[in-house]
């Protein structure tokens, strides 16, 4: 890990220094900004928060490309932008999204949209490209993995919704 420059006391420089010399080389030691949890689908949201210019370093890029490629996993970066827009792209596997500029309530309906899809069965296909499709406040995502960020099977939902489907069915 780099250490914190700006806050010189940190309790990750601390231990940044305590772990030095352990671990492999080319492994990443980082954070992650914020981190919801979603408790009756066990979903989590990872979001790095950024201001306008500042980059993503590349230990974060890493670890978040692999936090999107877990089952249950959504993973964003999101854009305090200069104009007062939101910045906001989805990590999938291996691949950052384009960023989509959003209104800041664009934004918390996108937030919304992830606490509250565990209400739906999504039937979407794979994209026609590698594109993220233009912000939209409808709750239906048509991106390759279903809002559990798990592969789409052949009747076009995930694991994950397959077993709400299932639970639903057995309650009635």
């Amino acid at each position: 890990m780099t250490q914190l420059r700006k806050f010189r006391d940190s309790i990750s420089n601390y231990f940044d220094d305590l772990e030095r010399g352990i671990g492999k080389r080319g492994s990443t030691f980082t954070d992650v900004d914020a981190i919801s949890h979603d408790k009756d689908t066990r979903r989590f949201l990872f979001r790095e928060f950024k201001h306008d210019a500042e980059p993503l370093d590349r230990a974060q890029e890493w670890t978040l490309r692999e936090l999107a490629g877990l089952e249950r996993c959504t993973v964003w970066l999101v854009r305090k932008l200069d104009d007062g827009r939101i910045g906001w792209q989805l990590f999938r596997v291996g691949v950052l999204g384009r960023e989509i500029a959003l209104t800041t309530d664009q934004y918390r309906q996108k937030v919304h949209d992830w606490w509250y899809a565990q209400d739906q069965i999504q039937d979407a296909g794979p994209p026609a490209d590698d594109d993220l499709p233009a912000p939209s406040p409808a709750r239906v995502l048509s991106f390759s993995t279903c809002v559990h960020n798990a592969e789409f099977k052949e009747n076009g939902r995930c694991r994950v919704c397959d077993d709400i489907a299932a639970r639903r069915r057995k309650a009635r």
